[in-house]
């Protein structure tokens, strides 16, 4: 049984780590997921220099603002992210990387590295559109969707094997940047578990101190739940990374959708056991079928 810690920087919600959380279960495996840090959400902060936060923005005016901001990692919390890895003593830690947090979470994987011998695999849009940049800072890119991954991942641990013939993954051999085969997009959504959402195995370190057994599955104090029914988009606009995907799973159908059924049971779920009071759906574009659309509104 594989020992797999994710570390979540800024992002309690974290939809695809609960979804690879779940799925790691699902085969047997243990997941521990800690959460790094929250982030606030500040819509109204203009007149700041572009860089000053992760997460900025450009209003109708043209100005930039700042719509999303963090507080550093201190002393005190890197300490307990350490003592944290120690206990949970995983066999491999993963991160989920955007291109506006790769120098923050280049810091976090650099402190695990000076403390620990454990190989460290970035995956998300970062590492999927800029694979090459990303293994200067870590030990493994995944390059696209981590599901097939992160299973094959935990079998080469159970299988005391390296990682190196692992689908999707990129590395750096020799001076020279290696990328596997391509694992192909899952066409039945439904065949996944739904995300982790229980406590267990969950931690935030925070105002310099651990919370155990954390259950909050979003970035805001009110009890939404969010919601994902769809991979991909139908549109290749230049300025977004659909269309980088679209070119990594050229030949294959990248869009899949669950079924209206399986998307009601989960959300019945998370209404029944996590009390939420409202949905956000986080599909790139919600309303882009109208016959699902037609089956999925009455239920």
């Amino acid at each position: 049984m594989a020992r797999v810690a994710f570390v979540s920087l800024y992002d309690r919600n974290a939809n695809g780590i609960r979804l690879m959380s779940a799925n790691l279960k699902k085969h047997g495996h243990e997941c521990h997921v800690i959460f790094l840090k929250r982030y606030s959400m500040n819509l109204w902060a203009l007149d700041v220099e572009v860089g000053e936060y992760p997460w900025m923005g450009v209003d109708k005016t043209g100005r930039v603002f700042k719509y999303a901001s963090n507080s550093r990692v201190t002393p005190a919390e890197f300490e307990i992210l350490r003592e944290t890895i120690a206990r949970l003593s995983p066999d491999v830690i993963g991160l989920t990387v955007n291109t506006p947090l790769r120098v923050q979470s280049h810091q976090v994987t650099r402190f695990l590295k000076e403390h620990f011998d454990i190989p460290i695999v970035w995956g998300g849009y970062d590492p999927t559109v800029n694979a090459a940049d990303c293994l200067s800072l870590c030990d493994f890119a995944c390059v696209g969707e981590g599901d097939e991954t992160i299973l094959q991942i935990a079998k080469c641990i159970d299988e005391r094997r390296s990682f190196d013939d692992v689908c999707n993954l990129a590395y750096v051999r020799d001076g020279r940047v290696t990328y596997n085969p391509k694992a192909p997009a899952e066409q039945n959504l439904d065949s996944y578990p739904w995300r982790d959402n229980a406590p267990d195995d969950k931690y935030l370190i925070d105002d310099d101190a651990l919370v155990e057994r954390y259950a909050v599955v979003n970035d805001k104090e009110k009890p939404i739940y969010q919601a994902m029914s769809a991979r991909g988009c139908p549109y290749q606009c230049s300025y977004c990374c659909e269309a980088t995907l679209k070119d990594l799973y050229s030949g294959e159908k990248f869009l899949g959708r669950r079924s209206p059924e399986d998307l009601i049971d989960e959300l019945e779920h998370a209404k029944r056991h996590l009390g939420v009071e409202q949905i956000q759906f986080e599909d790139e574009i919600f309303a882009m079928n109208l016959k699902w659309l037609r089956a999925f509104a009455p239920l």
